[in-house]
């Protein structure tokens, strides 16, 4: 039942995070036609809410049932979806509306993020590297047909597009009602739910410090966390829709798929993951990511044809993927079960954190210098952080953990 359920729950709300994915970046490109600066800006401010309640929701995670707690970020997704049906029917669309918006996705994301990892790392118990990937699979799977739904918006409008993703959204709320409370989640011990007493926040950063402390690997997954908010995530979600929209003039359909053919890369690597061999060293493979990464980069600047655009995208969609899922491995190997769920929020909040600072520098690069020399820079910045990483074994060393 659980195992049944959770797939669904993940896939569901994903198919709304991909609409989303297209829609935002259609409003703000085609409709408002906003600068890459203030594309920047707007990513920004979807990605900061989760920066800040992310240890929060970590804790919750470990102390309570995770599905409860995704239940709670889903239904404040589809009230959120709603809310921007509404407020259109109230006023025309403008910047102020769309940056409520994103603010109020980013409050209720960062509810869902650590207790879907860490109800995942339930399903299959000896078998970390399958249930994460499994996971990550039905989540792409989802933002691919998200995506490509999304893709007719000039066909059945802003506000149909928004009672979909609502309605998918709820229907993940339901999902994750459905699963029924795992031993696991509830036994005796660190994170049993009849222990009440509730941190401050600033505990919980401080706490999130000592794990680094005490752990040197983990500090150094941190700071290619760090690394990889700016750099990957940051530079992603401002360069993909200038690139789409502004620089190959896609329409909404176009982008639509180039935003599927990422989803798809990630999608391939995920069920790949799923059913191979363990990778016995995964952050070896983390790291050299960074060198594909580059090459993509490299090779999108040499003007490729409309499907090649798309065949570099998926292949950027399957680095994305492999180092995402191994990232995860890893972090989950060098932390205990019980302070997994606070490790995830971590990680987490450390991507995210970092991400909102890559998107505002993307922009300005692209405002400012153009998609080239964005490119170049996302080129550059890859090859030296992996060449610094050749100087400590720390993360090449690190076996991946059986559960």
């Amino acid at each position: 039942m659980l195992r049944n359920a959770l797939y669904p729950a993940v896939g569901l709300i994903y198919i709304s995070n991909g609409m989303q994915v297209v829609l935002i970046a259609w409003l703000a490109l085609s409709v408002l036609e906003l600068t890459p600066i203030s594309v920047g800006l707007l990513m920004a401010a979807m990605l900061l809410p989760q920066v800040g309640l992310l240890p929060l929701t970590g804790r919750l995670a470990d102390r309570y049932e995770p599905t409860r707690l995704a239940k709670v970020g889903c239904a404040g997704l589809s009230v959120s979806h709603i809310l921007m049906v509404a407020a259109l029917h109230i006023t025309s669309l403008n910047t102020a509306v769309l940056v409520v918006y994103a603010l109020c996705l980013g409050f209720s994301t960062a509810l869902f993020l650590p207790a879907k990892d860490k109800a995942a790392v339930q399903l299959l118990p000896n078998r970390l590297q399958r249930a994460l990937s499994l996971s990550s699979a039905f989540q792409f799977t989802g933002v691919a047909i998200g995506t490509l739904f999304a893709g007719f918006v000039d066909e059945i409008g802003v506000t149909g597009v928004l009672i979909v993703q609502f309605l998918l959204s709820a229907l993940a709320a339901v999902y994750w009602g459905l699963i029924p409370a795992h031993v696991s989640f509830i036994e005796h011990g660190p994170n049993k739910v009849a222990d009440v007493k509730k941190p401050s926040i600033g505990a919980i950063y401080a706490h999130g410090i000592a794990m680094m402390k005490r752990s040197k690997a983990l500090s150094q997954l941190v700071v290619l966390c760090a690394f990889n908010g700016f750099m990957q995530m940051g530079f992603a979600v401002v360069l993909f829709p200038v690139l789409g929209f502004s620089h190959w003039d896609f329409n909404s359909t176009q982008y639509a798929w180039m935003q599927a053919s990422f989803s798809a890369g990630a999608i391939a690597v995920y069920i790949a993951n799923a059913y191979r061999k363990p990778q016995q060293y995964p952050g070896q493979s983390v790291l050299f990511c960074l060198l594909y990464t580059a090459g993509i980069a490299y090779a999108i600047t040499r003007g490729p044809t409309l499907f090649g655009s798309y065949g570099l995208i998926f292949l950027w969609g399957a680095v994305a993927g492999y180092s995402a899922s191994m990232s995860r491995v890893l972090l989950y190997s060098v932390t205990s079960n019980n302070m997994r769920g606070r490790a995830a929020a971590l990680y987490q909040m450390v991507l995210l954190g970092f991400a909102p600072v890559g998107s505002i520098v993307c922009g300005l690069l692209l405002e400012f210098m153009g998609v080239h020399q964005a490119l170049y820079t996302l080129l550059a910045a890859n090859v030296m952080v992996f060449f610094a990483f050749l100087l400590s074994r720390e993360l090449w060393s690190v076996k991946q953990a059986s559960a």
